[in-house]
């Protein structure tokens, strides 16, 4: 079946001149796309359209067919799939990177990229050059940033719980054995 008659010109087109509809049982509407486009445009169709906007049942069946329709599986692999496509794009990347900085360390990235500046891009603590991987390093209480550490300095700190007791003991231990 490559041809389809619409019900409404009585025209005989091609299948693409259809729009699909998977309530119907051939899969395709009845009505062309020229059709369907007159139709909406008629003041009758806006009508009803406005009158089903308007309509509180219309929003709560609205709600419940897309909560049914974000359940599919078909859905949720596709969305995840668009998702990542969208993320691995270097002004997404860049974007949220900043956000991040605000969100989480309250600097921008200018601040960013002057700490890193005056550290000579080294780590705070053993001085070795940073890598892809930097650590912001900033007190869990106050939320204030210390500076950049390696991933190893950062978390050595974090393990010790940010104690300077615990710490001094550590070193001790060490200069000890």
């Amino acid at each position: 079946m490559k041809n389809k008659k619409c019900t409404k010109c009585k025209k005989t087109t091609p299948l693409s001149d259809f729009n699909k509809d998977k309530n119907k049982k051939s899969g395709i509407t009845s009505w062309c796309k020229k059709c369907l486009k007159e139709n909406r445009n008629t003041p009758r169709y806006k009508e009803l359209e406005e009158k089903y906007r308007k309509s509180p049942d219309f929003k709560k069946k609205k709600s419940a067919y897309m909560k049914k329709y974000d359940q599919k599986e078909e859905t949720k692999s596709r969305k995840a799939k668009y998702r990542k496509i969208y993320e691995q794009r270097p002004a997404v990347k860049k974007r949220k990177s900043e956000y991040r900085l605000k969100c989480l360390y309250n600097i921008t990235p200018k601040k960013y990229r002057e700490m890193i500046l005056l550290q000579e891009n080294k780590c705070g603590i053993c001085n070795i050059k940073l890598t892809k991987v930097i650590n912001i390093d900033h007190c869990h209480k106050t939320g204030i940033v210390r500076g950049i550490l390696c991933r190893n300095c950062n978390l050595g700190l974090g393990f010790f719980n940010d104690n300077v007791d615990s710490l001094r003991r550590a070193i001790n231990y060490l200069v000890d054995k």
